[in-house]
This record gives C-alpha cells, structure tokens and sequence, in this order.
C-alpha cells in the first residue's frame, strides 16, 4: 500500500525493500524516501529501537506500508523469514567509530556484510546497495572501483576507533567486491559518502527519546558549532547531505545493471563547498537567535579542500541518476541541520533532561 503522505509513484507499487539497520542516521532518511515512492519497506533495527522506529514511520506512513523486526546480530542472524518477498536490499548497518571494539567492529562490518549478501542471494535476491564510506578509499583518492585504503589490519589495531573504522569499511568493501565477482548474476551498488550532514529525519525523538549524542552520527559536528567552548571539526572540508546520500541509495535501485556497465564503487560528495568560517557566518547571519551560542568563526580551522576533481560525480549521474546540479546546497544544509538539532535538543529539555552539547567530539582520531 501507498504512504499515507506522499507522492508515492504507481509504478513501485508492490516493489519491496528490505533496510538494514533503519534506525540509523542515513537509514532512518532512506525509508522515508522509499515509503514517499510507494515502496514497501521492512527495517531491521535492535531491541528498543524496533518499537521507536515503527512509531516514528507510523506518524506520517500507513503500518500496512512498512514493517520492522529485530536483528541482534547482522553478522550471524538468520535472514531467512525476513527476506520472504523481497526483491531489493539497502544494507547500511555496520559499527560507527567507538561504538564496538576493534574485533567486533571488524567481524560486524565484514561477516555482516558478507551474511546479508550470502542469504539475500539464497533468496533470490540479486540487487543490493550498499553502504560505505569515503574511508575506504585512499585519502584524497583515487576513487575507483579497485582503489582502497592501504591500512593493514595491524594498524588499524592500534590506530584507535578510526582506525578500526577504517579497516572494517575497507575490508568489508573488498569481501563485497569479491563476493560479487563471484556471482556475476547480482548487481551490487556501493556507494561511499563523504562527511554526512543534515537534519534529523522526523521521529527521531521517537527512536532516541532521551539524550544520546553518539546517535546524531557526524551531525555532531554541526551540534559542536552551538557551543562558544567546543567547536569540534573533522580532518577534511568534504561532505553531502544526507538526503542526497538517501536519495543515492533510492535511486540505485533502478541504476544501470553492472553487467551493462561493469562494478559499481562510487564515492559521494556534494560539489558545494563546505568552509567552516562562512558555515559559521552564515549560521551567525540567518539565525540570530542563536548568535550568543555560536563558536568563534575567527577561530574555525582552514581545512584542506577535498580533491573535488577526484570524485566521479559525472558517472554517479550517469549510471545512478544523481545529476549533479541536484544536490542540496551547504546553505540549506546548515540551516535545517541546526534547527532540527534544536528541535530535537528542546524536546529533551522538555522531559526535563540536563541537555548539553557535549565536549567529545563524534569521531575520535
């Protein structure tokens, strides 16, 4: 059944998805664009997050338009009921940095992987899209189908949680490829976003009803910049909204079949520039209001600009149908970042919770 809300296309009536890990930041967006098209929609989540994320999608969906089951472990879940009538796969869960220790994120993000793909082909399910990171890729690229970070998995040891981040992405990126070559009949898409912002879906709060910042994923960058004391920033100037890096997912869906077009690895990352002091600036400008909260823009680091003309953006388009004059631009981005993020922070204040932006930042390196 269509959404409720929505412009749901007729002709993905009938069409059903299965998402993993949909209480995530990008996953949470994803469904909700599947559901606007006329999808329908099974989410995997974990315990509480099974019954927040089904209230969440029930405040604007029809419940007969979506389903959600608990998976406690992706890496060794049996998927056969869950996969029952379904012809695509967005696999987006694995372990984000500092959640999970290094062997555990490893095993998850590899063995997860390869499990969602081994019973997803059991069940004769042959198009899948995947979910990376731009870490995967050697810093500042190249960014081709066969190009990945170099760490070795005794440095990602003893290289922290990014480290550890870095190695399960890459090494689950390799098992993905092979896997794939070695079943020439299923079309994989992997798509590998840079640094993701953007507004929280709405019904957050259902699925994270009291303080959690790890759960604001890299928006915690953003959520830094409301503290005069904090100002975390990552290493590089890249990013994509996280409605671009949904609607990339969505539309690989119908993406030229790699047997017409060969493996399918695309980096993302918006063409617009992302320069913390006029982010800053900007935010200062058009929100006034929060003026007195912000972090210093003088003060802002220079970061090195990510190598745009590195990232295939031409072929994403092409092969995908992420045109590139689409994307949503840094101004729209920042704004409805933070002001969901106030949203979100003024709900839990509300409860009564001691709401504060915390020192750390999300990614430690």
């Amino acid at each position: 059944m269509s959404p409720v809300s929505g412009s749901g296309s007729s002709s993905n009536l009938g069409k059903r998805v299965l998402v993993t890990a949909g209480s995530g930041f990008i996953a949470h967006h994803i469904i909700l664009q599947l559901l606007e098209q006329g999808y329908f929609v099974r989410a995997t989540a974990r315990g509480i997050k099974v019954e927040g994320l089904r209230k969440a999608l029930a405040e604007k969906y029809d419940p007969s338009s979506f389903e959600v089951c608990d998976v406690p472990d992706i890496a060794s879940g049996d998927f056969s009921e869950i996969l029952k009538d379904i012809q695509y796969i967005i696999h987006t869960a694995a372990p984000v940095p500092g959640r999970a220790d290094f062997e555990t994120a490893l095993r998850t993000g590899v063995q997860g992987s390869l499990n969602v793909l081994e019973q997803g082909y059991k069940a004769g399910i042959r198009k899948v899209v995947v979910t990376t990171s731009m870490a995967a890729f050697p810093f500042n690229g190249p960014f081709g189908v066969n190009d990945f970070h170099p760490i070795t998995k005794e440095e990602a040891a003893a290289g922290g949680e990014w480290g550890a981040y870095v190695a399960e992405k890459t090494f689950a990126d390799k098992a993905i490829l092979e896997f794939k070559r070695a079943h020439p009949d299923l079309d994989v898409t992997t798509l590998a976003p840079n640094w993701v912002y953007g507004p929280l879906a709405p019904g957050f709060e259902r699925i994270i009803p009291e303080p959690n910042y790890s759960a604001t994923s890299t928006d915690g960058y953003i959520y830094g910049l409301l503290d005069k004391n904090v100002g975390n920033f990552p290493p590089t100037a890249g990013y994509v909204d996280v409605r671009d890096t949904a609607r990339a997912h969505v539309l690989a869906l119908t993406s030229c079949p790699s047997s017409e077009v060969g493996d399918k690895r695309y980096s993302l990352c918006s063409p617009h520039p992302w320069v913390w002091k006029d982010v800053l600036a900007y935010l200062a400008k058009e929100r006034p209001e929060l003026e007195h909260r912000l972090f210093d823009a003088d003060k802002a680091p220079d970061l090195p600009p990510f190598l745009e003309s590195e990232v295939f953006r031409d072929v994403l388009e092409q092969v995908v149908g992420l045109k590139v004059d689409s994307y949503v631009p840094w101004q729209r981005t920042i704004l409805d970042t933070v002001d969901r993020l106030v949203e979100v922070e003024n709900a839990w204040k509300a409860k009564g919770y001691d709401v504060r932006v915390p020192s750390a930042p999300p990614v430690q390196f």
